[in-house]
């Protein structure tokens, strides 16, 4: 098998497994906050790599349709993870923990992840009510540089709540060392990340 070949395959596995993770946690009675808070983190893996999996598996490379209507559906969601892991801590120490109206402007920079199928829909709306000039090569255009702008952003969110985590960390008291340390690797994992991605 090809390198792309054991690629895809990786890529499908974790989208089913983050899938049938993400549904168990989400279910479950037990620690039941915590537990929704990975459920979600593990949702938008699983929809990251179906993302990719879609875009360089040859076996959609002959589906235009699936390729169009991928425009308008966002499958990559990276600005909510940064929250979602603080929150996911902050949940574990404080039982009684909810988010609050305050809070939910945390997740407001999601927009930044849509606006790619945003643009692609106010085109082709244009286009199909004559307001726009069917010239799809400027948009597309518009939406690669967007996309590779819109990293900067999607990498500094996730690096400072990863970092608000780590402080939020230092302040818990009260707890078992071998708790804290399993948090904390449960972060370091999200650094390493972080490194790669900062690197490219």
């Amino acid at each position: 098998m090809s390198f792309a070949g054991v690629f895809n395959t990786l890529l499908i596995l974790g989208t089913i497994q983050g899938l049938i993770l993400s549904v168990l946690l989400f279910s479950t009675k037990k620690n039941r906050k915590p537990n929704r808070f990975l459920a979600l983190i593990m949702l938008l893996f699983a929809l990251a790599s179906l993302n990719l999996f879609i875009y360089y598996s040859p076996a959609f490379k002959n589906v235009p349709i699936l390729f169009f209507a991928l425009n308008f559906i966002p499958l990559l969601f990276v600005m909510p993870i940064g929250p979602l892991i603080y929150f996911y801590v902050r949940s574990n120490f404080e039982p009684d923990y909810n988010l609050n109206k305050n809070q939910r402007w945390h997740f407001t920079p999601v927009i930044i992840d849509i606006i790619p199928q945003l643009t692609a829909a106010v085109f082709v709306i244009g286009v199909l009510t004559n307001t726009i000039k069917n010239n799809p090569g400027s948009w597309g255009m518009f939406i690669d540089t967007y996309n590779v702008y819109a990293d900067i952003p999607r990498w500094l969110s996730v690096s400072f709540y990863i970092w608000l985590s780590i402080k939020y960390l230092r302040s818990v008291t009260g707890v078992t060392n071998s708790r804290l340390k399993w948090f904390r690797q449960f972060l370091q994992i999200f650094m390493v990340f972080q490194a790669i991605w900062g690197i490219y």
